[in-house]
């Protein structure tokens, strides 16, 4: 049966997340203090913690290499959005590449799959050129709030 309650220990792991100063370092040693374990060996326990600590304290880390997570700052929070820009790019270009890589040693392709072929391709394509930087360059009159997707497709397309 699947539990939709939150073991002590994630609790116990999402309130030390909580109580981090922004861009002050939590390590894994702190974190397995709190649950008397070594939190390196149950990662999910510390999945689950960082997504309600960002969830319910407006907490949200960063790893920092072999030594625990970072709160981050309001001025780091842009990076998680390049960061996952630069994802979804790689993604989509390597999605692209094994379509065409399968696709070129087809000897026969029906006129239906090679339609869903140039399909995908032209979605990848489209996906990977939305999620360069230059999609994500702020424009003045729209700094301080959302900006309206139209806006945002219509600069993509602009020199």
């Amino acid at each position: 049966m699947i539990s939709t309650e939150i073991s002590p220990d994630v609790s116990a792991l999402a309130e030390a997340l909580q109580r981090v100063s922004p861009g002050s370092l939590i390590t894994f040693d702190a974190l397995s203090e709190t649950i008397g374990r070594d939190v390196t060996r149950c990662r999910h326990l510390l999945v689950s913690a960082r997504r309600i600590a960002a969830r319910d304290y407006g907490a949200v880390f960063g790893s920092e290499r072999g030594a625990g997570y970072v709160r981050l700052t309001i001025n780091q929070l842009p990076g998680i959005g390049s960061t996952a820009r630069t994802r979804v790019r790689r993604v989509a270009r390597m999605g692209a590449k094994f379509i065409r890589f399968g696709a070129d040693r087809a000897n026969i392709v029906e006129p239906e799959t090679q339609r869903k072929l140039n399909s995908e391709l032209s979605s990848l394509a489209l996906i990977e050129h939305i999620a360069t930087d230059k999609a994500a360059t702020p424009v003045p009159a729209h700094d301080t709030r959302v900006e309206p997707v139209a806006v945002t497709a219509r600069r993509l397309f602009t020199d």
